[in-house]
């Protein structure tokens, strides 16, 4: 069985709404990365304020170390994460709109027509699938998406029908 959209261009709006997709690798994740490494690091600085003061008041200098050194390695690392974040936002709101191309779901995978070229992902390839309100999305294991908007598929059953065949075909384990 083969099922085939109608020609579509991916639109900025598109790609936008698929950064929410969950699963999807952005270099957002390295900021939200980087802000746990900094808070736990200013965390460990407290606590070794409050833990290791001596016992007359005082607290000592390898305590002030940790400490001042978590929380320049928080401002670091923090900085360094948002000016990724800033840079994958950038990137996305900047995106120009695709060519045309059209998706065909068949029995080997996925194709991709297009004026670039034939694109074609077998199913060992992706992870799931799923029908959205905004249209269809496959979630590749490299953490790639393929997407068909809903004006490409305007029938929420015949997204549905694709994603019950996409979802007999993938494969549970990743190809050696």
């Amino acid at each position: 069985m083969t099922f085939e959209s109608l020609p579509y261009r991916l639109e900025a709006d598109d790609l936008r709404s698929a950064r929410e997709q969950p699963g999807v690798r952005t270099l957002s994740l390295l900021a939200g990365t980087a802000l746990a490494a900094g808070t736990a690091a200013t965390v460990g600085g407290l606590v070794a304020l409050i833990a290791l003061r001596p016992s007359d008041g005082a607290i000592g200098e390898t305590t002030v170390r940790l400490a001042v050194a978590g929380w320049i390695g928080w401002g670091v690392l923090a900085a360094i994460g948002l000016w990724f974040a800033r840079k994958a936002d950038a990137a996305t709101k900047q995106t120009p709109d695709g060519p045309t191309q059209t998706l065909t779901v068949e029995e080997a995978g996925l194709r991709l027509n297009g004026r670039w070229g034939v694109s074609e992902i077998r199913w060992e390839g992706i992870l799931r699938c799923e029908p959205r309100g905004d249209g269809l999305v496959f979630v590749c294991r490299d953490g790639a998406l393929v997407m068909a908007p809903a004006r490409a598929i305007p029938d929420p059953g015949w997204r549905e029908a694709v994603a019950a065949y996409a979802a007999e075909r993938l494969v549970d384990e990743e190809p050696a």
